[in-house]
C-alpha cells in the first residue's frame, strides 16, 4: 500500500520511529485516486491532489483538488506551494484545505492552458 511509507514517516505504524514528517506540511499526489492511489486519499490529515488526465468517478470531496495534467499538473501545484513558502521567508507553511483548494484552482487553469497550447501530435 502507498499508505505504508506515510505511516512510517508520521510515526503512526507499530515499531516506526518518532515522526519524521508532519501532515500539516504534506501533500500527496497521484494519477489514479480511484485505483492504486486510493489509500493516499483516505489518510486522515493528508491532502491529496489528483493529477489524473481524467477521472470521471472522482469522489466529490476530491474534486476541488483535481488538477489533471499528470507531471505538468504536479509541477504547477509544487511551484505554487514553493512560492507560498518563499513568501513566508522559507518557513514551513501549513497546508490548509482552503490554501490547497486555491492553489489547485490556479494550477488547474494553468494546466488546461498548457494543454491547449501544446501542439497536436501528427498522424
Amino acid at each position: 500500500s502507498k499508505a505504508l511509507p506515510v505511516g512510517w514517516l508520521t510515526g503512526t505504524l507499530a515499531d516506526a520511529p518518532s515522526a519524521q514528517m508532519s501532515m500539516r506540511h504534506a501533500v500527496a499526489f497521484g494519477d489514479n485516486p480511484c485505483g492504486n492511489d486510493r489509500a493516499l486519499t483516505t489518510i486522515s490529515g493528508l491532502h491529496f491532489v489528483s493529477v489524473a488526465a481524467s477521472e470521471p468517478n472522482l469522489p466529490e470531496r476530491l474534486r476541488p483538488y483535481a488538477v489533471g495534467g499528470l507531471e505538468a499538473g504536479t509541477a504547477c501545484v509544487l511551484t505554487r506551494l514553493a512560492e507560498t513558502q518563499r513568501r513566508a521567508c522559507g518557513q514551513p507553511v501549513e497546508v490548509t484545505s482552503e490554501l490547497l483548494r486555491d492553489i489547485c484552482a490556479a494550477a488547474r487553469a494553468q494546466t488546461q492552458a498548457l494543454q491547449m497550447a501544446a501542439p497536436s501530435p501528427s498522424p
